[in-house]
């Protein structure tokens, strides 16, 4: 498992560290003893940004942001299943996870008026009518449509960022977040409360939002596209993955009839939703 805080530690060691670290349990006094009989390979640089961090999330915490790791009641059971689980996580909103049944959605970020329109309609109609969560990466195009649809059906929806809590991306996002919070949904990140969007971070932001469901929904994918890879790696995690279909001379639908015709599930409307979501 990789931390944002110590790339190069053993799962084990990160987890017991930050445990101790965390407000309002061992003192510094007790921290120092524990560093020095046990983490001796720690530098004083690491022990003073696992100080800064400590501090940094008294604050947050008092704002509603909660870390949680694998030993947590609120951490993503699911997320256990997935081949690499993040070692510390942080949400802002209801831990809906462990209640129910979620299905992810990806897709393009230059969505056609026909996949909005198909959200809006045969996708809401489905989540309206379900006891479950949706799960998407905050993007423009397919994804926004997704937590729109789900904030319409009153229907929570989990938020997955490539950035920290404190830097929601897109920054168009925001101007969202209290209405996916008062809908029951949450924003959640495996990064640094304060990072910023980088390029390099979306591959584990995407595996998150994989491994977050039970199903996942592709709608509208050109080949070797983000959304395409996260489809196939959901089904080597061995998750459902269905697939709205597109005309063959539609470029931006070729990675989705790619996935067709490699054994993914097609999916016309809510009949086939509810079908996959029961396997």
């Amino acid at each position: 498992m990789i931390s944002w805080l110590y790339p190069s530690f053993h799962g084990n060691d990160f987890l017991d560290l930050w445990n101790r670290f965390q407000p309002n349990h061992w003192s510094e006094s007790q921290i120092e003893e524990l560093i020095e009989e046990k983490y001796p390979q720690i530098t004083n640089k690491k022990i003073d940004q696992l100080r800064f961090y400590r501090e940094g999330s008294e604050n947050l915490i008092q704002k509603g942001v909660q870390f949680v790791t694998p030993i947590d009641k609120n951490y993503p059971q699911i997320l256990l299943n997935s081949s690499r689980p993040p070692a510390l996580l942080t949400y802002l909103g209801a831990p809906v996870w462990n209640k129910k049944k979620g299905i992810s959605v990806v897709g393009s970020r230059k969505i056609s008026d026909l996949s909005r329109l198909w959200i809006r309609t045969r996708f809401m109609e489905f989540i309206e009518s379900q006891d479950i969560y949706t799960v998407s990466g905050g993007a423009l195009g397919v994804d926004m449509a997704c937590h729109l649809a789900s904030i319409n059906a009153h229907c929570s929806t989990v938020v997955v960022l490539p950035t920290g809590l404190t830097n929601i991306y897109p920054r168009e996002l925001v101007s969202y977040k209290e209405a996916i919070l008062q809908s029951g949904g949450v924003f959640l990140s495996p990064f640094a409360p304060h990072q910023n969007v980088r390029k390099s971070l979306f591959p584990m932001r995407n595996r998150i939002i994989v491994s977050l469901s039970h199903l996942l929904i592709l709608i509208q994918a050109a080949r070797r596209s983000g959304s395409y890879m996260s489809a196939r790696l959901a089904l080597e995690e061995g998750r459902s993955v269905g697939v709205v279909p597109g005309h063959p001379l539609m470029s931006d639908f070729q990675g989705c009839l790619d996935l067709l015709f490699d054994g993914a599930s097609l999916i016309r409307d809510e009949v086939d939703l509810r079908y996959l979501l029961q396997q």
